[in-house]
Formats: C-alpha cells, structure tokens, sequence
C-alpha cells in the first residue's frame, strides 16, 4: 500500500495487494531533456528493472524510467565501425542472456555485454563490446536471429536462390566472439524470412512473398521446423497457412516453450492478421491454431515493418505503422488459455505526423515487466524527432482508498466521493484515472461509450492515452465525482 493517499483509486494485483492507479496507461515523449540524436533503425530492449537500452546506428544509450513515468539518458556508448569500416547499422538486437545481446547489421554480427549494477542507491550499465564476425555467405540485407539457449543462437539468410539456416555459439572471454556452425539449406528463397527459437534442440522459421526465382508463385505465409540432432540441423516440411496471402515484412515470437505468434499483412486487404503456430514437441510437428484480425484493411500500402513482442505469459503487442494516417499504432493482445488470440485495445496511435506526409518512421517495442512495455521512435522528415514512450498495464479500478491504518486499507466502491485537495472538475464529464493515481478530467460522459465511438482517451494535461478501463465515474459538482464503471 506505499503511495497511496486518500481520495486516490485503487487497483488490486494478483497477489491481493493495493496499489494506486488502475487501468492502461500510455506515456508519450517521457524523456526529461529533449533527444538530438539521430537514432535511425532505433531499437529499445530491456536491461533490468526500470531500465533499457536504445540501439541505434552508430550508438548505444541507457535509460533509466522513473516511477513517475520519465525517462533519463544516463550512459552512451559508440558503437565500433563494421569490419569494411562503415557506420554499423543496427537492423536487430537480439537477447541471448540477461546480460548478452547479438546486434545485427551491415551483415555482420557483433557480441555486446550490457552489465546494470546497483550501488549506494545509484544505477550503473556498462557496455562491452565483442569481436564482430562477417557473414560471409550473406547476400541479403536482413538477416534475422533469435535465441535457443543463454549461450546459443539460431540465424536464417538468403544468398542467390537458396535459404540457409545455422546455429552459433557466444563464446566468453576478454572480447566475447561467435562460432557459427555449418549452414544448411532449407529451401528456395523467399522475399521475407524470420526465424523463432523454440530451446536447445529446435527452431521455426517462416517465409512470407515469393519464391526468388518463381515469379509466377503465389505470395504466401509459411513456416518450418527444423531440429537440432547432435550439432546436425534436420529440416522438416513446409507448412503453408491456407487461405492466405502475404507479401510484406512480418515478425514472429516464440509465446512459451511450445507456441509461435506470427503478425502479417493480409494482401488480400492491406490488413494485419496475427496466427498461433503450435509446436508439438513429442512428434516434432507444427500446425497452425487462432487467427484473429489486428486491424481489418487499408493500413499497409507500401513496404512496411510489424512488430510483435511478448509482454507477458498472456499477452502480446503488435506494433506498425499506418501508412493511411502517417502513424505509428499499436495493439494490445491477449491469448485465452483455449489459445485463442484476443484484442484487448483499440488502436492505440501512438504517433502521429501533424505536418505534410512523407518522412521514414524507425520504431521498436520492449517488454517491461508483467505487461508493461517501452517504446523507442525515431522519426525522420520535416518534423524529425527521437521519442521514448512508456505504457504501464494495471488491473480495473477496484474503489477509492478512504482511509489506511495499521497496514488496512478501507476502500469505496460506489457512490459519491470527494475530490481532496484543491484539484477541481467540471460538471457532467468523465474522470479518469492513471498508473499514478492522478485523477484527469475527460470529454462529456455520454461520450465514454464505444457505441458513441470514443474508444480511449487523450490526457490534455501530459498527453498519455488512458483506456476506457481507466473511468473512475462522472464529475456532478467541481468536488465531487459519482463512481460509475464501465
């Protein structure tokens, strides 16, 4: 119960526990000094608690987010040149360990170590940087990597017709190095690949468009399973997911040890559709499971990247670019214990260019704890700008806290309660709450109905979006707010 103050909403957690604040909270632009930095191909990824990196072209820099939603740079590192002695570009940044993460680029793949320490009170990261190593063999310009085990990797690229897959291994030392195993081929190429690692012994990759030398093909969404047997990769069949079309980037993230959720484009109707691959493990088959709608048409009309991350055991977020209104949007997932996939959100729009169309958006999306997530923007064009952005997922309000004593919390339900302090509303709109416990005063109340077509709201205090779990009742006087959930 730290923090909790008369007249300030609660919510409870899993564990029974009161704690100010309630519902989704989205954070935008958090940083407390204003981001010069060019961060092309910016991704973020989580170092510890309250505590991320941003990669980018050339660079590294640590943040540390307060509980107060701001976000301070507090370390920068420069990122050695590639081995042709260009700038080293950043196309993912892939986790290995807590403490070890592959950035992949200029086809190259480079060890970091990103160490966070506590002391006296105070946050220290330091980065240490490896022996790159050139992928030789690579003609493509995205290779992708993901995970097996702490110490181990699976890759897929492209070179002339064929798709090649391997493993490889960090190796620890002064300067941490990779031994890549030999690659084998899978199949033709494809114009879109990824890859998922499902542990030690097994990988899934997924292609997406047509076949690099058939160009009759049918662009479409397929995925493989390949297994690892005494350092040998064995190549399963293609699976083929049936009554669709897709040609456009995608992503893919292993959802638990035996489950795969994929993110695409639906060419049929230039939408994002989202699919669950189930990995039976005994008989070392895959098959397709739920498929839900991420957003119905209309968005995708051009080349475009979709993330997908994991934000927990039950939840996932998918995040693109719009490129009918020049923004940045994201969705809030969840996955049913049937395994069927949920939307819990709206379309939130995270971002969005106010001035003439054109421009390149570069974005990425982190975990951050259970549900929580981070968000890294860069946007290049007239109006160009770095951003960091901050959600905070709570549970629906449960009541008012109206008095604590010796460790219990006395809660309102229902009824009327009055506004402490000298805050003051306006009569006959909503009020909304956020992870802080702040109350904010939102449009008309009749407007809070998604039959009326209001599906969140936007703070105009600070900006943040608050979900519509977020309500906490309706203003009748300047002091007093009638409890009233949706």
């Amino acid at each position: 119960m730290d923090g909790l103050k008369v007249g300030m909403p609660v919510s409870i957690d899993r564990d029974g526990n009161a704690f100010p604040g309630a519902g989704i909270t989205i954070y935008r632009n958090i940083s407390i000094d204003t981001i010069n930095k060019k961060m092309t191909n910016a991704k973020i990824r989580e170092l510890s608690f309250n505590v991320a990196m941003v990669v980018y072209d050339g660079g590294i820099d640590a943040y540390r987010f307060s509980f107060d939603g701001y976000a301070v740079s507090f370390n920068h590192l420069d990122l050695t040149p590639s081995l042709k002695g260009e700038v080293r570009r950043i196309d993912d940044v892939v986790r290995v360990s807590r403490e070890r993460f592959i950035i992949v680029g200029n086809r190259e793949l480079l060890p970091i170590t990103a160490r966070t320490t506590f002391a006296n009170r105070q946050i220290k990261v330091e980065f240490f940087q490896g022996t790159p190593m050139a992928l030789e063999n690579d003609d493509d310009q995205y290779p992708h990597v993901d995970q097996l085990t702490n110490t181990t990797f699976a890759m897929i690229y492209e070179n002339k017709n064929d798709l090649l897959v391997r493993t490889g291994t960090w190796v620890e030392g002064d300067k941490p190095r990779f031994e890549l195993s030999n690659e084998k081929r899978v199949g033709l190429r494809y114009d879109y690949h990824g890859i998922a690692g499902m542990g030690a012994d097994a990988f899934i990759i997924g292609v997406t468009g047509r076949e690099h030398t058939g160009n009759k093909t049918m662009p479409l969404l397929a995925t493989c399973l390949c297994t690892i047997e005494n350092g040998d990769i064995k190549v399963g069949t293609w699976m083929r997911l049936p009554w669709m079309v897709s040609y456009n980037f995608f992503d893919m993230d292993n959802f638990g040890p035996n489950d795969v959720i994929l993110a695409f484009n639906d060419i049929s109707n230039r939408g994002i559709k989202a699919v669950m691959l189930h990995y039976d493990r005994a008989n070392k088959q895959i098959y397709y499971g739920a498929q839900a709608t991420i957003q119905t048409g209309g968005a995708v009309l051009r080349e475009n990247r979709i993330d997908i991350r994991i934000l927990s055991p039950t939840s996932f977020a998918v995040f693109y670019e719009d490129n009918a209104i020049n923004g940045l949007v994201l969705v809030l997932c969840a996955v049913t214990p049937s395994f069927d996939i949920v939307k819990m959100s709206p379309n939130y729009i995270i971002s969005r260019s106010r001035g003439p169309e054109g421009g390149d958006y570069y974005f990425d999306l982190c975990e951050s704890g259970w549900g929580d997530f981070m968000i890294a923007e860069f946007r290049k064009g007239w109006d160009t700008r770095a951003m960091i952005h901050r959600g905070v997922v709570l549970p629906r309000m449960f009541g008012i806290a109206q008095r604590s004593n010796k460790g219990k919390l006395e809660v309102q339900f229902a009824g009327m309660f009055t506004v402490k302090g000298s805050q003051t509303l306006t009569p006959g709109r909503a009020v909304y709450t956020n992870s802080k416990g702040e109350l904010i005063e939102g449009r008309p109340y009749g407007y809070v109905s998604r039959s009326f077509g209001s599906f969140y709201e936007v703070s105009r205090v600070d900006g943040s979006i608050l979900s519509q779990s977020n309500v906490v009742g309706m203003a009748v006087t300047k002091k007093k707010v009638y409890l009233k959930f949706l």
